[in-house]
């Protein structure tokens, strides 16, 4: 049997389930969204996602903080939303939240 927990993201409020290492959002994110703030807020701590990925949790509040994550990092994050069920969050996705924050230049 899998064992679930309800959590809250102290910065959002948002509620989460955890469910056997997975993360389900409960709130605003199982629409389309517009930001990768938002991409990255949707897990319970920046850490759970760094660890996810095995980045540094530094850097993962510096894509927060511009709405930008580096090309080499996208496809793991990519992968590890769609296995938290964030299935519309795809390569196309992710290249339109990043002409949204600032174009191609």
């Amino acid at each position: 049997m899998m064992e679930e927990t309800s959590t809250v993201n102290r910065k959002s409020g948002q509620n989460f389930l955890l469910t056997v290492g997975r993360l389900f959002h409960y709130g605003r994110f199982m629409t389309e969204h517009s930001h990768i703030k938002d991409l990255i807020d949707t897990w319970p701590t920046r850490k759970a996602l760094a660890e996810q990925i095995g980045a540094n949790v530094d850097a993962v509040h510096k894509w927060a903080a511009t709405n930008r994550i580096p090309s080499d990092w996208q496809a793991r994050v990519i992968k590890a939303a769609q296995a938290c069920g964030l299935t519309h969050v795809t390569g196309d996705w992710m290249v339109a939240q990043h002409d949204k924050a600032g174009g191609a230049s």
